[in-house]
């Protein structure tokens, strides 16, 4: 769907009065994600922005909700009588002084949105229009300040992390969504993009929210930030690009220079303790895995820092190479260019999802950790996996294991292989899979699966250990430290629990 970005952006300086009555516009028509999406018949409300809306709704304006979505999302010209009619003098007037609304050049007395409006989650918030002014179809412009509410959006969004903090900081934020979610549970939150333009939507959007903890400034990288952050977010852009027409979304030419740019300026940035949050897509190959190429990005300071990638999907160089050239309206000569740009920096595919960065709070031994994301997986599920990970670099953990009752969860599968031999058709192979909290799997040994079967949440680590000697399938001489390994082994894999460290879904 194209993007325009022709129209100045809204103002941040309106008066108080307007913003107020504009959010009590909003409130008052119940402009929601859900009800937008029952309007257009849409299964999923990224749909809209990314050209796939049904086309067989009301075009009729008869309700405060219909002329919202007519206004702000299919970008019409609305009379100025029917606007009124339909969401008050008081909504329409606000609009017009803080620049939402202008007065339509093809169609005089009514009124045209200069930027899409819409709700994002719990929030509502503006970007530039889905559907360009009439006579301003073709290719975005440079700053064109792109919508929240996509797929790959969503998926930033969704895995955030959220926990009450001092200073939350969005880099690359474009119209400040994450800034916007962060002044929720951060004592300061600012966001932060290259493009004036976008600063000028996230500081509009911020004073729409009426957020006084929000900041929105303009510059490259971290230009413009003073001291450090507890948390980091950012979701930069990740496509190859071989620069020109490409730049508004690429990231270099293997997608990874806006990235590398963030974490090699990490250590003065995030807070001991704080949390670099992104979603990105970064390559591997025989040379180097993710986790390795973020530890060479951060630096010579990388052992201060654990490393968390919660992969989405794999793609190979030639996909991400035909991908790069169809987005930037290219041909074959542009695909067999990509492709061996990818080949000869030693790439062999891309990965796409989420990471976290934890700087250390004290004189801890740096790990990495790799799970992949499951559907129910959020953002309270990748800060249960940083919490358990690191508590297991505690010497005392393992001790509170055996002391502690440990218990299946309900999402745990057991795959038994069995082949033909003389004695009939025997186990030959056990698998432990999982969907909850990441999507799991892990062969085990045979006797593995009893100690499963009775980890029903009535003996402690000790006591599962005792039963599995007495009935002689463990032996005996088998250190408690050992045991101990293998629980916080099965706890992090998330087949077993313990109210050491429980699962947001148990802790519910």
């Amino acid at each position: 769907m194209p993007f325009t970005s022709i129209t100045p952006p809204p103002r941040a300086n309106a008066s108080p009065d307007a913003y107020a009555a504009i959010r009590l516009g909003l409130e008052q028509a119940e402009y929601s994600q859900p009800a937008v999406c029952e309007y257009f018949h849409l299964k999923d409300f990224a749909d809209f922005f990314e050209g796939h809306a049904p086309t067989d709704f009301s075009l009729a304006i008869d309700s405060p909700l219909s002329a919202l979505c007519q206004v702000f999302l299919l970008g019409r010209s609305v009379e100025d009588a029917l606007l009124r009619a339909q969401l008050g003098n008081a909504f329409v007037d606000a609009c017009q002084d803080a620049g939402l609304l202008v007065a339509s050049d093809a169609a005089p007395g009514a009124w045209i949105a200069s930027a899409a409006l819409y709700p994002l989650k719990e929030i509502w918030i503006a970007s530039d229009r889905v559907v360009p002014l009439p006579g301003m179809e073709g290719n975005p412009h440079s700053d064109v300040v792109y919508p929240a509410a996509t797929r790959s959006a969503g998926m930033f969004l969704t895995l955030m992390p959220r926990r009450a903090c001092g200073r939350f900081l969005e880099v690359c934020g474009g119209c400040g969504p994450a800034a916007l979610l962060g002044g929720e549970f951060a004592d300061e939150s600012t966001a932060s993009d290259l493009e004036p333009r976008s600063a000028a939507f996230a500081a509009f959007n911020g004073r729409l929210l009426n957020l006084d903890n929000f900041l929105s400034i303009a510059g490259s990288y971290y230009e413009g930030t003073e001291g450090l952050y507890d948390v980091i977010a950012a979701h930069p852009p990740y496509m190859p690009s071989l620069g020109g027409s490409d730049t508004y979304y690429g990231g270099g030419k293997d997608g990874t220079e806006i990235l590398r740019g963030l974490l090699a300026q990490l250590p003065g940035k995030l807070a001991p303790g704080g949390l670099f949050y992104a979603v990105a897509m970064i390559p591997q190959g025989p040379g180097a895995s993710v986790e390795q190429h973020v530890r060479q990005w951060i630096g010579d300071e990388a052992s201060s820092f654990d490393v968390f990638s919660f992969p989405h999907r794999n793609t190979s160089i030639h996909d991400l190479a035909l991908s790069a050239a169809v987005k930037n309206s290219g041909g074959m000569q542009q695909l067999f260019r990509f492709e061996h740009e990818l080949a000869a920096l030693g790439h062999s595919e891309f990965v796409l999802g989420a990471m976290i960065v934890r700087r250390h709070s004290g004189d801890e031994p740096p790990i990495d950790v790799r799970r992949k994301l499951a559907p129910r997986c959020g953002w309270r599920e990748l800060l249960w996996c940083v919490d358990w990970e690191c508590a297991t670099k505690k010497s005392g953990l393992l001790l509170q294991l055996m002391e502690h009752p440990v218990r299946i969860r309900p999402e745990f599968e057991l795959h038994a292989t069995h082949k033909p031999s003389p004695e009939g058709l025997p186990p030959v192979r056990f698998q432990a899979i999982t969907q909850y909290p990441f999507s799991m799997e892990s062969e085990i040994q045979d006797w593995m699966s009893y100690l499963f079967a009775r980890a029903d949440g009535s003996l402690t680590g000790s006591g599962l250990m005792k039963s599995l000697i007495d009935d002689q399938l463990m032996h005996p001489e088998t250190p408690p430290d050992a045991f101990a390994q293998l629980l916080r082994t099965f706890v992090s894999g998330g087949f077993l629990e313990t109210p050491i460290c429980p699962l947001p879904a148990a802790a519910e």
